[in-house]
C-alpha cells in the first residue's frame, strides 16, 4: 500500500475478540515523506481527534464535513500492517501549518 505525506488514513486496531473483530478504526495523518515511506515498514503519523483543544501543537481541520483536531504533540510510528483506507488528503494551507508547527517543535 502506498501512502503519501498528508494523507488521512484509517488505522486498523488490534483484533479484540477470538473471532478476529476489531475494536474500531481511528483517523491519522501521515507525516513522514514518501522517500521514508517507501523504505520502512512504519510511517510517522499524528492522530485526529473530534475534540477541540486550544494548544499550539494542535490544528483544527475539516474531514468529511466534521471538525477534527490534528494532535501533533502525539506523533507516533504506525506499522504498515495497521494502515487502512485513505480517507482524504489535507488541503495545502493545513499542510503548510503542520510543517510550520513541526519546524518550531524541533528547532534548536
Amino acid at each position: 500500500m502506498t501512502v503519501d505525506r498528508f494523507d488521512v488514513i484509517q488505522r486498523r486496531t488490534t483484533p479484540s475478540g477470538s473471532d478476529g473483530t476489531h475494536d474500531g478504526e481511528d483517523l491519522w495523518v501521515i507525516l513522514s515523506p514518501p522517500e521514508m515511506n517507501a523504505h520502512f515498514d512504519q510511517v510517522l503519523a499524528a492522530p485526529l481527534s473530534p475534540a477541540e483543544a486550544n494548544l499550539p501543537t494542535r490544528i483544527l481541520c475539516r474531514i468529511d464535513s466534521q471538525e477534527r483536531t490534528i494532535l501533533l504533540d502525539q506523533l507516533t510510528s504506525l506499522p504498515r500492517t495497521e494502515l487502512g483506507e485513505s480517507v482524504s488528503t489535507l488541503p495545502w494551507p493545513t499542510q503548510n501549518n503542520i510543517l510550520s508547527i513541526l519546524q518550531e517543535m524541533f528547532a534548536r
